[in-house]
C-alpha cells in the first residue's frame, strides 16, 4: 500500500507526535509530512503549501490527514485539501496513541488506517478517579 499521510494541526503538535514515536520505534514514519499551522497565518498561502507538500507524498492509494481539533483552522484547511484529494480521508482528534498505532499500520488500506487510528485513539483515553471520589 501506499497511503500518503499528513498531520495537519496548531503550531508543531503533529511532527512532535511524530517525533516522539520515532523515537519509540528507533525510525522515522515512511511516507509521513507534517504541517503545523500558526496564527494569524494566511490561509491561501497555507493551502498551497499544504498541495505542494502532497504532490511530494506517494498518494497512490489514496491520502490520509490527522488534524488536530475538528471544526478548528487546521481541520478546515484539511476540508479544502480533500476538495482536490478525493481519495483522502479526514481523522480529527490526533493524540500519541493514533500516532504510535500508524507506526504499526504504515502498510495497511486508507480506510483500515482511518479506523484503526481512531479507535485506537479512543483507546488511549482512560478515566482513574481516586479513592476520594
Amino acid at each position: 500500500m501506499s497511503v500518503g499521510m499528513l498531520t495537519i494541526t496548531h503550531h508543531q503538535l503533529g511532527q512532535q507526535l511524530v517525533d516522539i514515536a520515532s523515537r519509540i520505534f528507533a525510525r522515522p514514519p515512511e511516507n509521513l509530512a507534517c504541517y503545523g499551522i500558526i496564527e494569524d497565518c494566511d490561509l491561501d498561502t497555507a493551502l498551497s503549501e499544504l498541495q505542494d507538500i502532497c504532490a511530494s507524498l506517494d498518494c497512490k492509494d489514496g491520502l490520509l490527514i490527522l488534524s488536530d481539533l475538528y471544526g478548528a483552522t487546521p481541520y478546515n484547511l484539511a476540508k479544502k485539501l480533500m476538495n482536490e484529494y478525493p481519495e483522502a480521508t479526514l481523522v480529527s482528534g490526533i493524540n500519541l496513541p493514533m500516532v504510535v498505532k500508524l507506526f504499526n499500520l504504515q502498510q495497511r488500506s486508507r480506510s483500515q488506517l482511518a479506523e484503526s487510528l481512531a479507535t485506537n485513539g479512543r483507546i488511549g483515553i482512560i478515566i482513574e478517579a481516586g479513592e476520594s471520589e
